[in-house]
C-alpha cells in the first residue's frame, strides 16, 4: 500500500520538538496506518536559521536542540522532498519527453549529504556554505517581494480589481495568457539558455495537464502574492516561504501548518493536497496519528 504523506510546515516541528514527541513511536503509530511523515530540503534550511535568529535567548541551543530532534527522523529515513526548482525541471524534462519519469524524493546519494549535515548542525557546526546559502534564499526572497510590487505598482486597474474581489475570484478571473507567462518565466529562469520556442511548448504542455503538480501550485502561488500585494500594498516576509511550502507538498497527500490565516488560502494554492490546521487542543502526536487516519 502507497503511505499516505504528510508535509509538516516548520512550525509544527518545533512544536514537536517542544512536546517532547518520542519520533520512533510517531513514526511506528503512522506507519500502522499506512501514514508516514515527510520532510523537505527548505525545512532543513529553515530550522538551520534558528542559528542566526533573534527569536530566542540562546539560538545556538535551540538550533542544535532542533536538529538533535530531526536527526531521530532522518536516522529513520522519512522521506524528504528536492527543492521546488528542481522538481520544476523534472517535470519541464518530462513534459518535453526528455524523461520517462520522475522521483519527487531526493536521492539516496543526496539524502546522505542532508544526512551528514544535520548531524553538524546538531553538535552546533554551523558551516560558512550554510550561512552563505541562508543569505541568499534572503536575498531571493527580498528580490523576489521587490519584483512582485513594483509589477503591481504599475498596474492600477490590477489594484482595484483585486480590492474587489476574493482570492478564488481572482484565480478564475486571471488570462490564460497571463497564466502562459507567469510560468514561461518562470521556465527560463531554470534554462536560460533554452530557445523560446521550446520554452513555449513545453510551457503549453505543463499548463495543459494538471498531473504537472508544482508547475501549477507554483502558478497559483504566484497569482495569490500579487493579489495578496495588490490588496496590502505590500507582502510580508513569512508568506513567500508559507507559499514555498505549499508548493513543495503538491506531491504530498496532506499539508498540516499551525499558522491559520493560510487556511484563507492555502486550500485554493494546494490542489490536490489536503490543508489541516493544528490548532493545539490536543497533542501534536495524537493529532498526527487522527488527520492520519482520516
Amino acid at each position: 500500500m502507497i503511505p499516505r504523506t504528510v508535509y509538516l510546515e516548520t512550525p509544527l516541528w518545533n512544536e514537536l520538538c517542544d512536546q517532547g514527541v518520542d519520533a520512533d513511536w510517531l513514526l511506528n503509530a503512522l506507519q500502522e496506518r499506512a501514514s508516514c511523515i515527510v520532510i523537505s530540503t527548505q525545512l532543513v534550511c529553515e530550522l538551520a536559521g534558528t542559528f542566526k535568529s533573534t527569536r530566542f535567548e540562546d539560538p545556538f541551543r535551540r538550533g542544535r536542540q532542533l536538529f538533535s530532534y530531526l536527526q531521530r527522523f532522518t536516522t529513520a529515513r522519512i522521506p524528504c522532498l528536492k527543492m521546488n526548482n528542481q522538481l520544476l525541471q523534472d517535470e519541464a524534462l518530462l513534459a518535453c519527453g526528455l524523461s520517462n519519469g520522475f522521483n519527487a524524493l531526493l536521492s539516496t546519494a543526496d539524502y546522505d549529504q542532508m544526512v551528514a549535515q544535520i548531524e553538524k548542525l546538531s553538535n552546533g557546526v554551523f558551516e560558512p556554505i550554510a550561512e552563505e546559502f541562508l543569505k541568499s534564499r534572503k536575498a531571493l526572497a527580498r528580490d523576489s517581494r521587490t519584483e512582485v510590487r513594483e509589477f503591481v505598482s504599475s498596474r492600477p486597474e490590477l489594484r482595484s480589481r483585486c480590492s474587489e474581489v476574493s482570492f478564488g475570484e481572482f484565480i478564475r478571473s486571471v488570462h490564460p495568457i497571463d497564466r502562459f507567462k507567469v510560468l514561461r518565466g518562470h521556465l527560463s529562469k531554470e534554462f536560460p539558455d533554452t530557445e523560446l520556442d521550446i520554452l513555449n511548448q513545453v510551457t503549453t504542455v505543463l499548463l495543459r495537464y494538471p498531473g504537472f503538480r508544482v508547475a501549477h501550485a507554483m502558478l497559483r502561488a504566484d497569482m495569490y502574492t500579487t493579489w495578496r500585494t495588490a490588496c496590502a500594498g505590500s507582502l510580508a516576509r513569512d508568506v513567500q516561504d508559507d507559499c514555498y511550502h505549499l508548493v513543495n507538498s503538491s506531491y504530498c497527500d496532506v499539508y498540516a501548518t499551525k499558522d491559520k490565516p493560510q487556511s484563507q488560502y492555502a486550500p485554493d494554492v494546494l490542489r490536490p493536497a489536503e490543508f489541516r490546521f493544528y490548532d493545539g487542543n490536543m497533542p501534536l502526536s495524537d493529532w498526527l496519528v487522527r488527520i492520519a487516519t482520516e
